[in-house]
């Protein structure tokens, strides 16, 4: 039986530079590397880096998260775990199978509510699936475990035939992302259950349940606190979000990681450095939401003027 990780890149060039620093921080820190695949839309520089390619055909390519789908119809090994490709490993990711052990065919870390609660979807909009749904997932879609079954492509099968009609289930403004809603009505409808993990297994930074997070890929260590003050230690990965690897406090961890492969030494100068442009990058970021609410507040006002206006 064949175990091994998989990660997505697809589009530009930064999409495969943040899957290789994924690649070579799980290396760093595993005990026992396992190969290591990418589903992507091209084979590049990039891409030889990993132990495996896997190139979807052309008509499969969105460019966006919705290739995530694509991944229950193109499982590379007998058991995969996918994990996107904006993380960082900060401990031995293959700790991840042994929670998995007992999961079904397509799982996720996460909790099953009831179909009552509120989640991923409203099962009273369901229409025609709502006999078929089951429970309602709770769940981060960071970190997939899937089988190479029948059962899985199953999966495959149902999200996309969900994906097609997705509009029907969910309101137009919802600003759930795609993927996470076809997974949530696909898991409910084929019965297969999330799994239970621990705190420790992914710190997911900037998110509401995250009220801080300490990524110190130089020490190394990895800790949070959560919005009810409860403090994580000890965590195997932090997912930054696409939009923070931009930002000084992703490429300080990209240059400690590479220093400690290239057994160099590290330049406390140079993280001091980072840790400076983070702060003003952060207030930056600050400002200009603040700029943007104001801008949209006086328009909305300005319109009301308009048509009270009008009114008179």
């Amino acid at each position: 039986m064949t175990r091994g990780f998989v990660t997505i890149a697809t589009g530009k060039d930064k999409y495969f530079i943040n899957a290789v620093n994924l690649l070579r921080s799980y290396r760093h820190f595993s005990n026992n590397p396992l190969p290591f695949a990418i589903l992507a839309d091209k084979e590049n520089e990039y891409t030889s880096f990993f132990d495996k390619v896997i190139v979807l055909p052309k008509n499969k390519v969105h460019n966006s998260y919705l290739d995530k789908l694509e991944l229950s119809g193109a499982v590379p090994f007998d058991q995969t775990v996918f994990i996107e490709s904006d993380c960082l490993a900060y401990g031995d990711l293959n700790e991840y199978f042994t929670a998995f052990d007992n999961s079904d065919d397509f799982s996720v870390f996460g909790e099953d509510g009831p179909l009552n609660g509120e989640g991923w979807f409203d099962y009273r909009k369901a229409k025609d699936l709502k006999d078929k749904l089951t429970y309602l997932p709770h769940f981060h879609s960071g970190i997939i475990y899937l089988k190479n079954t029948e059962k899985c492509r199953l999966f495959y099968n149902t999200s996309i035939d969900i994906l097609k009609s997705i509009d029907k289930y969910f309101e137009v403004d919802s600003d759930v992302a795609t993927d996470d809603k076809t997974f949530a009505i696909t898991l409910s409808v084929c019965n297969f259950k999330t799994t239970k993990g621990k705190p420790e297994y992914i710190c997911v930074y900037p998110s509401r349940y995250v009220l801080f997070a300490k990524p110190k890929m130089h020490i190394p260590s990895l800790s949070y606190s959560t919005c009810d003050k409860k403090r994580v230690k000890n965590v195997l990965l932090c997912h930054f979000g696409m939009e923070e690897t931009t930002r000084p406090i992703y490429k300080r961890e990209i240059y400690s990681l590479n220093r400690a492969i290239d057994k160099k030494r590290i330049s406390r100068l140079k993280l001091f450095l980072y840790d400076i442009a983070n702060v003003f990058s952060g207030l930056f970021i600050h400002l200009k939401h603040l700029f943007n609410k104001i801008r949209d507040s006086l328009i909305v006002d300005k319109i009301r003027k308009t048509f009270f206006k009008k009114d008179k």
